[in-house]
Order: C-alpha cells, then structure tokens, then sequence
C-alpha cells in the first residue's frame, strides 16, 4: 500500500473517529443543574449527548448530605430544553459509564413521557407513561394497562403491573398520550399530584374525571372506586383516568 492510501485510509479513519466516538466524548463530563420538584428545589447530575439530548445520571453529592429520603420523585422531562432522552446512561468507548440510582430511594419514581430506555437497579416502584420504553427497571414497573401486554412480551423477565392512576393529556398527540401513571390500593386517596403539563399556546387547568371535562377531580376527597374481589378472590382491575383540560 503506497503512502497516499494510507494517508486516505488514516483520514478516513479519523473521520469515523470524529463521527461516532468523539460524540461520546464530549458528553463524559456531568453537568450539575437546579430543578424544581413537587417536593422543593432538588439537583440532579445529567450528561448532554448533543444539543437535543441528554441522560440524568444521578443526583449530586451536595443533594445526598441534605435529602435521606424522598417518598417520591418525578424527573426532569426536559433540561434547559434539551430532552431527556435515557435515565442512567453508558457513553461510547473512550467514555465513562454511569448508572442512574435515584439517591432519595424514594418509593415512587415517576418517568417522563419522553424516556427511551432506563438503566436502573433500584428496588423501587418505577411509574413508566408510555410505549416507548427500549428498557425497563430491575424495581417493579407500573405501565398503563393498554400498554400491558406489549411491554410483558417485550420483557418477559421483568416486574411489570398495571397502573390504576392514569393522566390523560387529552388531545391529539397518540405518541405520549399519557402524561404520567400511578397506583395505589383501592378506596385510597390520590396522595401524589404530577407536576402540571405544558402545552403550546394553552393554559392548563386541573385534572378531569371525563375527556369533556365537566367534573373536576377533587384530590382532597375523591378516592379511587372501592375493591372488587372476582369469583376465586382476586382483585378486578379498575382504571381511574384523569383527563386535562386546556383553556
């Protein structure tokens, strides 16, 4: 091989370099950055893919010294407007590799909408809206019952169930219809509210127990429906979905 092929070949090589692990590379170090949560004010670590994307990694130290435990979280759907695309994250070869854990090792986590695959080990109870998700939690996952089946087959080994508690966004958009999911026992309160949604050129206002939006729901005293028990004792399932309404 002569000197100019080996010049195009090294050139070349670069350029792949260039293409698929430099990307990678730029996204090693973490990024802290102050979000608002139901809960107060909360830091979250999150490393940027690109301009468009990004993957919380965990929270901070400075987060872990004040908080012991959370009952709940909700993460970040967006970050400074970039999407958060992946909970936990492994970056290319030449990056670092991080497993998100949650810290607050809260009962509930909630995923946004916007999630594609989750790298998590936690033992916690993951709420998961919509059918997107490439990879599940090694917690128990509660999924909307539409969307049960899929994910059973699609991971047979994993703690999946059906949330009882589900948020409808209520308009045209069949991709992330759901904004958030729940569960709890039947005849119990709803005790955690979702974080409100956004939607261009509307105001959101409040929860609905119809897609007309005549009835508002009252999580002061309405309760999800009393138990069922079938013929052989087993629980019935019962959706309670929740409906938004947009002025």
């Amino acid at each position: 091989m002569n000197r100019k092929n080996i010049f195009k070949l090294i050139t070349y090589a670069l350029f792949l370099f260039s293409c698929f692990i430099m990307p990678a590379c730029e996204g090693t170090p973490v990024y802290e950055q102050t979000m608002k949560d139901n809960n107060g004010v909360w830091e979250c670590q999150y490393i940027l893919y690109s301009k468009t994307e990004c993957a919380v990694g965990g929270w901070t130290d400075e987060y872990n010294l004040q908080h012991d435990y959370l009952s709940y979280v909700f993460l970040p759907s967006h970050i400074n407007g970039v999407k958060v695309v992946e909970v936990g994250y492994h970056l290319g070869l030449l990056g670092e590799e991080k497993v998100y854990h949650g810290h607050a090792r809260g009962d509930k986590i909630f995923i946004p909408y916007t999630i594609k695959m989750l790298r998590i080990t936690n033992d916690n109870n993951y709420m998961i809206p919509n059918q997107q998700v490439q990879g599940l939690a090694s917690g128990q996952n509660y999924v909307p019952k539409i969307y049960f089946n899929d994910y059973r087959a699609q991971f047979p080994v994993a703690l999946i169930e059906c949330a009882n508690v589900v948020y409808d966004i209520n308009y045209l958009n069949e991709e992330y219809k759901y904004h958030s999911v729940d569960y709890y026992e039947y005849g119990n309160l709803i005790e955690i509210i979702p974080p409100n949604p956004e939607r261009i050129g509307y105001t959101f206002s409040g929860w609905y127990k119809e897609p007309e939006c005549i009835t508002k729901w009252n999580f002061e005293t309405d309760t999800l429906p009393e138990l069922i028990l079938d013929d052989e004792g087993n629980k019935v399932f019962q959706e309670t979905a929740l409906y938004a309404k947009w002025i």
